[in-house]
């Protein structure tokens, strides 16, 4: 995810800088034509006229084509004026000539993420890194690329170290909650489809209740997950809500869960093999050093009832290198980056300045976490700042979208097209609002605007375009449609569609053939979510 106040332009005049004075040193001897190219390029810089620059610096190159600093240059004004690949092409031409450059190492890593190549930008990032490891903005693009290649443990240490060496740079909180956010979602998933009748699932499934307010849905789940615990279980589950309640504030507890969490204590410690409150060892005994799962287990639930979370996290995400699916160590990296995550957003929210983009950006992790209305609160925040801003009312539809609120979803849509009538996601929702309502006629103009939609929503496109040829009868258009937009089917529904116009259209070996892909589908998704569902049911009873 790009994150806000990435690229300074304070910190690429300093880079600047110091390449203007190397090459000023290994051009010392040159002049003539050479000097005027390279007088007119700075000024060119200097002015952000950075196209114009860039063609003088490959001008440059092209009268002395040995010099590092000269490609670095060249390769930083094509950079800043869009034109990534060609950067690319430089930075690679400037480190063949100088390894060691830092300046083309960070931004050729910047140039393969901003062109939709993160693992190529990963070797020279890291390179950067490891020679210069305190540095900010190696430190945030890394943590980019490595959001970018869906690995957010390693991203959330790029982020950690971040906001330690610059504890007031906004971008490194942002960071570090999204990627918390990132790991909750990640390690729970891994938890609901591996344990999910575990002790482990259903409390993190109860406390999500609480979180909601259905207190009677969360104590149910909690007695019964606790009725089939072992000792062993319950006993670090008591202690784990003993230390929630004698701390709620640090925990975040709110009257009603203290008051749930309170009925729960006794059944627990009723549970439990012993008595007495679990301690943790003191940090002399080593323990601390051991690195055996257990061992871990242990750390994790010490540090968490300590309230160091990172500390949690951390040992957590060492047990689960050697056992990624233990769901003690899942549950202890959840609980951890929770608690990280809303830390993390709320420095955030104290640093960042308070603009349109900022609200828009936690406008959208609210809406990705399921909050529509903390995220409908943060784009109206940005629309009353930016009445014309197109990302909250991109982010105002998609949330209605996603509750059913069609009427609301058009109004939206249409407010943000009237700025931006070519915007491909604003034309999509706009569809997808009016097609829910019947209106295939009206739908169709705003499709056919889509079509320059990213890949990912593209699919999507053709989805909508197939039912509505359906509904218009044109089976074989509608065919046509649906066969663009499988790679997006996560549920059989369009294959069950193709099912159908294929047997409408006579070719039952075609319909044969959806219909069972139609069902494997389903029969996997209903595989994965079984578990969980039956073990909710019996625990709501």
């Amino acid at each position: 995810m790009p994150l806000p106040f990435r690229n300074s332009l304070h910190g690429v005049s300093l880079l600047l800088t110091a390449l203007l004075l190397s090459m000023a040193a290994c051009l010392h001897a040159q002049a003539g034509s050479l000097d005027d190219v390279l007088s007119r390029a700075q000024a060119e810089q200097s002015s952000g006229q950075y196209a114009t620059a860039a063609a003088d610096y490959a001008h440059a190159t092209s009268l002395d084509g040995t010099v590092a600093e000269l490609w670095a240059n060249r390769g930083l004004m094509e950079y800043l004026a869009g034109q990534k690949p060609q950067a690319i092409v430089s930075f690679l031409q400037a480190l063949a000539l100088k390894p060691q450059l830092i300046t083309p190492m960070l931004f050729l890593g910047k140039a393969y993420l901003e062109t939709g190549k993160p693992e190529m930008g990963l070797p020279p990032l890291k390179k950067a890194h490891a020679m210069r490891p305190d540095d900010i903005e190696i430190l945030l693009t890394l943590g980019s690329a490595y959001e970018a290649i869906h690995e957010p443990g390693k991203a959330a240490a790029a982020y950690k170290q971040a906001t330690e060496v610059s504890p007031s740079q906004p971008a490194a909180w942002f960071g570090r909650g999204v990627t918390a956010l990132a790991l909750i979602e990640k390690d729970g998933r891994i938890l609901a489809n591996k344990d999910a009748a575990s002790l482990w699932a259903r409390a993190l499934y109860a406390d999500d209740l609480l979180a909601q307010g259905r207190r009677t849905e969360a104590e149910n789940i909690y007695q019964n997950a606790v009725a089939t615990a072992s000792p062993e279980q319950a006993e670090l589950l008591a202690e784990t809500v003993r230390q929630e309640l004698l701390n709620p504030a640090v925990f975040a507890l709110s009257a009603d869960t203290a008051a749930s969490l309170q009925r729960l204590l006794p059944q627990l410690k009723q549970k439990s093999r012993v008595s007495a409150q679990v301690r943790c060892p003191a940090a002399d005994t080593g323990t601390l050093l051991l690195k055996t799962t257990d061992a871990f287990r242990e750390q994790a639930a010490c540090a968490f009832w300590h309230a160091q979370f990172d500390l949690c996290a951390e040992k957590a995400s060492h047990l689960l290198i050697s056992a990624p699916t233990d769901p003690v160590g899942l549950y202890w990296s959840v609980k951890a980056n929770e608690r990280i995550a809303v830390a993390a957003l709320s420095r955030f929210e104290q640093l960042a300045p308070h603009s349109a983009a900022t609200s828009d950006m936690v406008g959208d992790l609210y809406r990705r976490q399921r909050q529509p209305d903390n995220a409908l609160l943060q784009y109206q925040k940005a629309l009353a700042i930016d009445p014309h801003d197109p990302a909250a009312h991109l982010g105002i539809a998609a949330v209605y979208l996603s509750e059913g609120q069609f009427e609301e979803t058009i109004a939206a849509a249409q407010a943000g097209l009237a700025d931006h009538p070519d915007d491909a996601q604003l034309n999509l929702l706009m569809a997808e609002g009016l097609v829910a309502q019947h209106h295939y006629d009206l739908a169709k103009p705003y499709l056919h605007q889509s079509l320059s939609a990213p890949p990912e929503l593209l699919l999507r496109v053709h989805a909508l375009l197939g039912k509505i040829d359906a509904e218009e009868g044109d089976t074989a258009a509608a065919i046509a449609e649906l066969k663009l937009a499988l790679p997006a089917d996560e549920d059989g529904s369009l294959h069950y569609q193709l099912f159908r116009l294929y047997r409408k259209a006579g070719d039952l070996a075609a319909a044969k053939q959806a219909e069972a892909a139609a069902r494997t589908i389903e029969a996997q998704r209903r595989q994965r979510a079984v578990t969980a569902v039956e073990s909710s049911l019996a625990d709501t009873r």
